[in-house]
Parts: C-alpha cells; structure tokens; sequence
C-alpha cells in the first residue's frame, strides 16, 4: 500500500510539472510573432435521394453495396430532434448493447429509409442519414430497429407523432449470402 502511495504521488507530481512547464516551454519553441491557422474542415456533402431522404458519407466503405436478400450487420444510433430544433437527443443505439444489428437487406421488416440508405453503402461506411416526415418514412410497431427501452419507444414515436425528422448515423460493417436461411435475424 506505501507503494502504491509512493507511486501516485509521484505520479501526480509528474502531471503539475507538465502542466506548469508546457506553456513554459511552447513559449520558448514558438516565436511570438509566429501565428498558427485553423485547419481547413471540409463538411461532407448530402446527397439527396429521389424520395426525399439526406444522407452525409464520413467514411466510404470498401467492396459490395449489399443486395437484396443478403444479411447485414450494422451499428447505428438513433436521434430524435429536440423541441428546440437546436440538437439531437439519443433515442437508441447498438454500440450501448455492444451488438451490431442483423437484418435481411429488403425483407419488409427494416424502416424503409435505412433499407435505402444502407442499399448504397459498402461495408465499413459510415453515414448519417436524416429520415424526414414523409408518409413513406413512417416508423411503426411493425417496423425495425425498435429500442428495446420503453422509454426510448417513447421518445421515438412521440417524435414521429410530431412529424419530426429522425436521424440515424449508420456503420454497415457486413454484407454476406444468407446461405442456410435460418431466420435468426430481426
């Protein structure tokens, strides 16, 4: 224990030196005249599909878009958009249960503005996807991925009743033949 009592202390030591010392030291390397730009960010581009849905690629996969019929497996977080209009509130996600959600690409069972968004992606993107409140998008019962929370249902569909827009960022991780068909999929 006088050890372990040694060694933080002397660890915490360590950290006030650094923290006293750096801008010491910065001073000392960096000219005063010498000004450092902001980096050039670059916000993705939204492609807009013909039925009306946003999605923003941060990342583009690589192989195969999935085709009909296949499984996927993706992660996604869910979003419902604040009263405000001014952030996102977390509804659900896949990366809190530390299990990827598995579907088959165009079975009916998979809200129809993720079937579309994942039907262009490659695995190992990464997408936001914005579903506006159209008649087409509507999100019910029938439909998933549902939260398994009751009270995420419920943030979920008292934003649909609104006619809220729902945001979903989305990571397609894999796309493979459902060979045997064993139905063990959502």
């Amino acid at each position: 224990q006088d050890r372990q009592l040694v060694w933080y202390s002397r660890m915490m030591l360590r950290r006030k030196m650094i923290r006293v010392a750096m801008p010491l030291l910065l001073q000392r390397l960096l000219p005063p005249s010498r000004t450092v730009a902001a980096p050039d960010i670059t916000l993705p581009t939204a492609l807009t599909t013909p039925s009306g849905l946003k999605c923003f690629d941060f990342r583009t996969g690589e192989g195969a878009s999935p085709a009909f019929g296949q499984l996927v497996r993706f992660h996604y977080v869910g979003y419902t958009v604040t009263d405000e209009q001014d952030s996102l509130k977390v509804f659900d996600s896949t990366y809190w249960r530390k299990q990827p959600y598995l579907t088959k690409h165009g079975n009916g069972f998979t809200v129809q503005a993720i079937e579309e968004a994942l039907h262009t992606m490659q695995p190992g993107g990464r997408r936001r996807v914005i579903v506006p409140a159209l008649p087409a998008f509507t999100y019910t019962f029938d439909k998933g991925p549902l939260p398994p929370a009751s009270n995420s249902r419920k943030q979920l569909f008292a934003a649909v009743e609104k006619s809220s827009p729902i945001v979903f960022d989305l990571e397609l991780l894999s796309a493979f033949d459902d060979k045997f068909d064993r139905g063990d999929y959502d």
